[in-house]
């Protein structure tokens, strides 16, 4: 058995061709489904800028949110950040506090993350979308 790691150690060409070839033949048969999964917006300009209160303070102007999910850690080691962050949009917003290891779970099935500069302690925020009062339907 041949890896592909000492074939290109010992430059040996013709497995980095087949392994090449197979490795392009997996990727073009997964199509779209190889698409990543999850939209990453890197906004982190150096150390603490943005804030995690900054960016949610500019996305409660477009964004409609049902809940507010943090670690419950936030609320032991970052006390004011939790707070601000419960209230970032404003009352009526359900906020949970769950184990880290379950936000880390539930952070899997995140649709888009937002890296900014925030270095606080335990300062995620994973946020549900809704409808809310800002989307107008027509009525008939």
């Amino acid at each position: 058995m041949w890896s592909i790691i000492e074939a290109m150690a010992t430059n040996e060409i013709l497995q980095i061709v087949v392994f090449s070839l197979c490795f392009g033949t997996g990727l073009a048969s997964l199509g779209y489904r190889g698409k990543p999964l999850v939209e990453v917006i890197d906004i982190a300009l150096r150390e603490g800028v943005p804030t995690v209160l900054e960016v949610l303070e500019e996305l409660r102007k477009v964004h409609s949110v049902e809940k507010i999910v943090m670690a419950n850690e936030t609320r032991d080691h970052s006390p004011t950040h939790f707070k601000k962050a419960s209230q970032a949009f404003g009352k009526g917003v359900e906020v949970e506090a769950v184990p880290h290891t379950e936000f880390k779970q539930r952070s899997h099935q995140a649709k888009t993350i937002i890296r900014t500069g925030d270095f606080t302690a335990w300062g995620n925020v994973m946020l549900v979308s809704g409808a809310g009062k800002r989307w107008k339907i027509e009525r008939k």
